[in-house]
């Protein structure tokens, strides 16, 4: 890392939002961080009804399922055994297991992960929105890895073979979305399924699994256009059975996809998410210590992903520091992921929380 980079701090958001609408979402997010944004989420929440009732985009990874399963592609093998509170998956392991219904060389016919659709039901409210505000901000679109979306509908094994086939429709409909809005928007590649399978393998595996899943990794991002923007989020969502009690395993992997990362091309930040999902990003010095190890390149931003409800004004300014001071860069702020899962109350605090940090 380089001595005594001192920059502006931006703020960042990982995705969704409990909003009622995306322009609620979009709205919001203007109106609370401002100038301190470089790229807004559209909030990831799509059509509201009773099922779901949060929107049909706040679960991407269900949404292709049910789109597979209406196409005839799919059938239900298995119901989900545990559905969390808001009536989703928990985790891979405990999710509905699925059939295929049709050749896997037919596949590609019946996908349809709703990137493109989503895009345009909310760019043009994005625009309208920037103009009111006068504000440099340019719209991110959230990109679930294809081995995700792979895992969920055909299983863990299935889901690896046929992998490809969904990278193909991932990297259709990102570059169709490029088309229209080029560097006006960027793509956040969020990759829980690589990083899971990392943090789960016995520790002598773990070089080839890291070296494998971001493999999977850059085999999408060499096919995006060129000259789309292209940053990484972490994700740590379906991250089940696995503790991470310091950050060396986020930093080797971040390392990985640094060493991976195609050199025709910038890696314009990474998200790394500072604690599991339900639990608060840890307060002592010593989680920290492994970021002073990343070699992040200069023109990357980092996105520390802290900010929780469980803590305090003093602590967030405490791990801030402690992080700044571990990379000797300033660094931009978020939460571990989206905010979707929470009350709406807690995700205008923590935007407040946020906005006060970059200031």
């Amino acid at each position: 890392m380089h001595q005594n980079n001192r920059r502006k701090r931006y703020a960042h958001l990982a995705g969704s939002f409990p909003y009622e609408d995306e322009a609620t979402a979009m709205r919001k997010s203007m109106d609370f961080l401002g100038h301190s944004l470089r790229s807004l989420p559209n909030g990831e929440i799509g059509m509201v009804s009773e099922r779901p009732k949060h929107g049909n985009r706040f679960e991407w990874a269900e949404w292709v399922v049910t789109k597979l399963k209406e196409s005839g592609a799919l059938e239900i093998a298995k119901h989900a055994g545990v559905r969390g509170k808001q009536g989703l998956w928990p985790d891979l392991r405990r999710a509905s297991s699925h059939k295929l219904l049709v050749k896997p060389e037919d596949l590609h016919r019946y996908l349809d992960f709703g990137l493109s659709e989503s895009f345009a039901a909310s760019y043009q409210v994005f625009r309208r929105l920037r103009t009111q505000h006068k504000w440099n901000v340019k719209f991110q679109v959230g990109i679930p890895g294809p081995l995700a979306i792979a895992t969920f509908s055909l299983g863990i094994m299935e889901g690896i073979r046929y992998r490809r086939i969904f990278e193909d429709r991932l990297v259709y409909e990102c570059n169709e979305i490029f088309k229209i809005a080029r560097d006006d928007v960027v793509f956040q590649l969020e990759i829980p399924l690589e990083l899971g399978f990392l943090l789960k393998a016995p520790m002598i595996f773990r070089p080839a699994v890291r070296e494998w899943a971001v493999n999977n990794i850059v085999s999408l991002v060499r096919r995006l256009d060129e000259r789309a923007i292209i940053g990484i989020h972490l994700c740590l969502r379906y991250v089940t059975n696995a503790v991470i009690r310091n950050v060396k395993p986020l930093v080797k992997f971040t390392n990985e996809i640094v060493r991976q990362w195609p050199k025709s091309r910038t890696l314009h930040y990474v998200h790394m998410p500072l604690a599991m999902a339900g639990t608060r990003p840890a307060t002592g010095r010593g989680f920290y210590e492994g970021l002073r190890k990343l070699r992040l390149p200069h023109e990357s931003r980092f996105i520390a992903g802290f900010v929780d409800e469980g803590l305090t004004e003093n602590e967030h300014t405490r791990i801030l520091a402690i992080i700044e001071g571990s990379l000797k860069r300033s660094v931009d702020v978020s939460s571990s992921c989206g905010l979707g899962r929470g009350s709406r109350e807690a995700a205008d605090d923590l935007l407040v929380t946020i906005a006060n940090l970059v200031r």
